[in-house]
């Protein structure tokens, strides 16, 4: 597979996925001085089930 293509997420990605949601709420959790948002409490167990 190529590095240009797009392919759907399996049950390995998880949690990279998982990591990468943290990372990227990091900044509307410090807009809002709030950490207490749910995607930074969501975990590997509630990303399987979603």
């Amino acid at each position: 597979m190529s590095k240009d293509s797009i392919s759907k997420a399996n049950m390995d990605d998880l949690q990279e996925i998982l990591n990468l949601q943290y990372l990227a709420y990091q900044s509307e959790a410090a807009l809002f001085g709030n950490k207490d948002i749910p995607p930074l409490k969501q975990t590997l167990d509630e990303v399987i089930e979603e």
